[in-house]
Order: structure tokens, then C-alpha cells, then sequence
């Protein structure tokens, strides 16, 4: 009954305070579609450009110019679109901006004996597309080093036979006999744990744990302002147990804390589409680990200082550093030190359940969590009783 009776207490001081309250709800989701939009650029690049027109000219009557066409046609289907014009007619496209990048396959001898270095393959920019002109740029690389790595073979084969009848086809049919036809290949960038996900979704994950680390704030401020007023002596001259005081005020902070999470979390579905997936559970048992950790934080610091302002201070320099190198504000975590933050498990745990996995899949994260909340607490009991028996 004691525990009830603090807790209600300290729910009727907040719900009072209407300034409070706002701000324990609204900055969450003000926060996330500030940040959230923003950034929202960074999490929506397409790994894939758009397919764009090219122009093609091919003076090379020899093996070379048909084997590159048809590596164009084929290889590069998906890049871009080829169309074949001569090449006094080039100049014109490009400068009416039809187009902005053409290819041309200089007219030379194409034996393997006139020296392929020769063999020139020509790009032709407009200047307009520079991204176009670096995927041309790219694919034809590819070719010529391919093309490059057979030719190198053939030298080594000719030193060694007194065949010299070698042709540019015979070196390039024995290059896609070895490689293939497909020189180019393509890679997924792996984003991490942030790949396919919206920066709504990133934001809202990351405020929603930055503000459940700021709960601790209230807890650590109540404790020193009622050592400060004497209210701590007056609540101990009734027959409360020390414990029973502390229960109290942890419960009545995690219940507005839990108000809180739900409040984002509704409001971030509501107004930005965010998905929290369906392992609400999970869900709900991070946000609680957060909100212990958070508490421990609060009652370390209320045995540190003797100021909620001081404490205050110290904590928002804390959690913002916290978060900062943990990649919650700015989507990029500082090297191994994210390792260090609650941030980085709590963030980790609750976007792999939102993609889809399951409680045991983020065992780690839960573990480091709950370590983290039983080494803080061991510490913040420690002080607080200290604190307590010096005064």
C-alpha cells in the first residue's frame, strides 16, 4: 500500500504539471519528423541508376568492334539503351542534348600481331551527366581488362608455339570460354542493420530509446529535490521502509515512461507509416530493460549531485553523447565505440524484430542489456544507501 500510495502521489505531480507532460509527449514526435525528414534522403538512394540513352559507333570492321557491340547489347541491356549512328553525326546529337554520352570503336587492325593497344575504344561525353558518364566509363573497363587478361594469355601461348596465326576472336572466344560473357558483376552494399528501413523508422526507433534514457532524468531529480526539502525525512518518519519509498518512485516513473513509449510508437504509425512489426512483446521487454537502465542512471546521478539543475545537466551531456556516438542522431556510429553505448543494443534489438526476427534472434542484445541494467543498479543501490547512511 505505501508503494501505491507514492506512486499515485508522484502520477498526480506530473499530471499537474501540464508543460511537463506536452513536453514528455510532443518533443518524441517532433524530434523524429524533424530528424526523419531531414535525412530522409540518405536512407532512400537507389542502388541502381536509371536507364539512360547512349549513342554507338563502330569503325572496327574487324572481331574487336563486333565482339564489343555485342557485349554492349548484352551486358549492358540494363544500363542503358544503345543506338548505333555514324560517327561524323555524334557532335550534333550531344550538342542539341538528346544525348549525353556516345562510344566510339576507332577504326584499326584487329590481328593480335598489329598489337591490340592499338584498338581504341572512344568515349565521347557531353559533360552534362557525370554519373553517366562514370558508368560508361566503368563498363568499358571491365571489357578491356577482360579482353586485356586473355590477350596476356595469348602472348604467353604464342612465346611457347610456332603458331602466329593468332586473331583477336581466337583470343577472345578463349577469354569467354575461361570468364564468360559476363565481365561485369554486380554487389549489394551491405547498410547493416539499417539497410531497408525508412529514416522514419530509424528516427522513431532512435527517439524512442533517446527519450526513455531522459525518463531516468525525473527519477533522479524527485530523489535529490526531496533530500533537498526534507521531504525524504518526513516520508521516513511514517512507517515506510527505505525500499518501499524507492520501489515507489521507479514504479510512477516507469508507468509515465510506458505512456511514453506507446504514445511514439502510435503516433509514429499514425504520421509516418512506421511498422513495428508483430513481435510486440519483444518490443514491450526492451522498452522496460531501457526504462530500468534509465532509472539507474537517475539514481547514480541523484548520489553524485546535489542539484536536480546539476543533475539535469549531466545527464542530457551524457545520453546526447551517448546517442551521438552510437549513430542516433546523424544515421553514421563512430567506429567500435558504438559498442560501448545502450544505445546501440537497444537500437539493434528492437529493428530486428520490426524486420521480422524473433526474441531469439537478438538474444545477445538482450543479455548485454540486462547485464548493463544489473551492473548499474548494483552501483546506483550501492550509492543511494551510502548517500543515505552519510545523511
Amino acid at each position: 500500500m505505501n508503494i501505491l500510495n507514492i506512486v499515485f502521489k508522484d502520477l498526480k505531480i506530473i499530471i499537474k504539471n501540464k508543460m511537463v507532460l506536452i513536453l514528455l509527449l510532443v518533443m518524441p514526435v517532433l524530434m523524429i519528423a524533424l530528424m526523419g525528414y531531414a535525412l530522409k534522403p540518405v536512407f532512400e538512394i537507389e542502388d541502381k541508376i536509371e536507364k539512360f540513352e547512349i549513342l554507338y559507333s563502330n569503325e572496327d570492321r574487324g572481331e574487336l568492334g563486333k565482339n564489343f557491340y555485342n557485349y554492349l547489347k548484352n551486358e549492358g541491356k540494363d544500363l542503358f539503351n544503345v543506338n548505333s549512328i555514324n560517327t561524323e553525326k555524334i557532335e550534333g546529337k550531344i550538342s542539341d542534348e538528346k544525348y549525353n554520352i556516345a562510344i566510339v570503336v576507332l577504326n584499326t587492325h584487329t590481328q593480335y600481331e598489329a598489337n591490340v593497344e592499338n584498338t581504341t575504344i572512344k568515349i565521347i561525353s557531353s559533360g552534362r551527366n557525370p554519373v553517366e558518364e562514370a558508368v560508361v566509363t566503368s563498363f568499358i573497363k571491365t571489357y578491356t581488362q577482360a579482353v586485356n587478361r586473355g590477350i596476356g594469355l595469348a602472348k604467353i601461348h604464342q612465346e611457347n608455339t610456332e603458331d602466329s596465326e593468332l586473331i583477336i576472336n581466337t583470343i577472345l572466344h578463349d577469354t569467354q570460354t575461361k570468364y564468360g560473357m559476363t565481365f561485369v558483376k554486380s554487389q549489394q552494399i551491405d547498410k547493416g542493420i539499417t539497410n531497408n528501413i525508412t529514416s522514419y523508422q530509424f528516427f522513431a526507433t532512435s527517439m524512442l530509446i533517446f527519450f526513455l534514457l531522459t525518463s531516468g532524468m525525473g527519477l533522479g531529480g524527485d530523489l535529490i529535490d526531496d533530500r533537498e526539502n526534507k521531504t525524504f525525512k518526513r516520508i521516513h518518519s511514517f512507517p515506510i521502509k527505505q525500499r518501499e519509498y524507492l520501489i515507489g518512485k521507479i514504479i510512477g516513473n516507469g508507468f509515465i515512461s510506458i505512456i511514453q513509449a506507446i504514445f511514439i510508437m502510435l503516433f509514429a504509425r499514425w504520421l509516418f507509416k512506421v511498422e513495428w512489426g508483430n513481435q510486440m512483446g519483444g518490443l514491450f521487454l526492451i522498452v522496460i530493460l531501457i526504462i530500468f537502465i534509465s532509472s539507474a542512471l537517475g539514481v547514480i546521478f541523484s548520489s553524485l549531485f546535489n542539484s536536480s539543475k546539476a543533475l539535469t545537466s549531466a545527464m542530457t551531456v551524457f545520453i546526447w553523447l551517448m546517442t551521438f556516438v552510437s549513430g542516433g542522431f546523424t544515421v553514421s556510429p563512430i567506429g567500435i565505440f558504438e559498442k560501448f553505448t545502450i544505445n546501440k543494443w537497444a537500437f539493434d534489438g528492437i529493428i530486428r524484430l520490426i524486420k521480422g526476427n524473433s526474441l531469439i534472434d537478438i538474444w545477445v542484445n538482450l543479455t548485454i542489456l540486462i547485464i548493463i541494467a544489473t551492473i548499474l543498479w548494483v552501483i546506483g543501490v550501492t550509492l543511494y544507501n551510502r548517500r543515505k547512511t552519510y545523511e
